[in-house]
């Protein structure tokens, strides 16, 4: 029996007003487990079971799965004032564990 199986098929899930794509739970379960995302509802009543796999499949974009999901940005632009100062550029070495 898989995660997926243990939601109950006879018991109706909420009606969210975020809801409107009618993917039934099931396959949220399976999408955001094609993403590396295996829930569990363990001690969490249903209701809750129901609004963790909503939040999740909501922001399922915001997780990287791969090196390929994270890319740069150049929404922010940093600049950094050292007045007349060349920037200083060292090797790096090992720190000693503390």
């Amino acid at each position: 029996m898989t995660v997926i199986d243990d939601i109950d098929s006879t018991l109706k899930p909420p009606q969210h007003p975020n809801n409107d794509d009618n993917i039934t739970y099931a396959r949220r379960l399976e999408i955001l487990t094609e993403k590396g995302i295996n829930l569990q509802q363990n001690s969490l009543a249903l209701d809750e079971y129901y609004d963790l796999i909503d939040l999740l499949f909501e922001n399922r974009d915001l997780f990287a799965t791969s090196m390929h999901d994270l890319v740069e940005t150049d929404v922010v632009e940093m600049e950094i004032d050292t007045g007349d100062v060349q920037p200083v550029r060292k090797r790096a070495y090992r720190q000693t564990p503390k």
